[in-house]
């Protein structure tokens, strides 16, 4: 976990480091038990996880303070994000009972406030019970549906300016093709930003939307 975060120029307070063991402890625990995620070393845990989550990490809006996690699997990027940035108001949301509960034990053990872990399938006409009455500032999915499927969920539940980035891998260079008229239709601004692992150098494409005209790309 020391050489993710250094590979990222990070050096975090004793405090993270050890939060981010926990989580890591308890997943590879849990995940021997029930299935959680389909990695089952705790190094490829740290280097997915917490690699994914460093690469978000480095383009949320400095300004954002409420952030919602669609889809949250087994807390990535959500509840990590939470242990890198403990200033953000987190909610996470996910459809597995079974996650959920991992989700709260690790909050409960890491003492974490600020977050909280919901049962439920995002969905139209839906809010999470932990819903800032703004809306929120940002809204993540990784690899959860379409891009216009996100974008639809994503909508209501976005504060005025905020935005909601979906966490893709290298085949969602195909899908941006197809789906960014559609977004476009839909008066999304698109921002993509195409970035790489850290230490395993793995391609990631994150989009960012915004309400808006026109796209651009970072």
């Amino acid at each position: 976990m020391r050489e993710i975060l250094s590979d990222c120029g990070i050096e975090p307070a004793p405090e993270v480091v050890a939060d981010l063991c926990v989580y890591l402890r308890e997943l590879d625990d849990w995940n021997r038990k029930t299935n959680l995620t389909g990695l089952r070393s705790v190094r490829d845990m740290a280097l997915k996880h917490i690699g994914d989550t460093l690469v978000l990490a480095e383009i949320l809006p400095a300004v954002g303070r409420t952030l919602l996690d669609i889809g949250t699997g087994a807390g990535a990027p959500g509840l990590v994000l939470k242990l890198l940035r403990p200033e953000l108001d987190v909610v996470l949301v996910d459809a597995a009972r079974k996650k959920i509960s991992f989700l709260h034990s690790v909050i409960a053990l890491t003492g974490a406030r600020g977050v909280w872990a919901e049962h439920g399938r995002a969905r139209r006409n839906w809010r999470p019970a932990h819903f800032p009455a703004p809306g929120f500032d940002i809204v993540v999915s990784q690899a959860v549906g379409t891009l216009s499927g996100f974008a639809k969920l994503a909508e209501p539940m976005l504060a005025s300016g905020g935005v909601a980035i979906a966490m893709k891998g290298p085949r969602g260079e195909e899908e941006l093709k197809t789906q960014k008229l559609i977004l476009a239709g839909q008066g999304w601004q698109v921002a993509v930003v195409r970035a790489r692992l850290p230490v395993l150098g793995h391609a990631r494409l994150l989009v960012c939307l915004r309400r808006g005209e026109g796209d651009r790309e970072v």
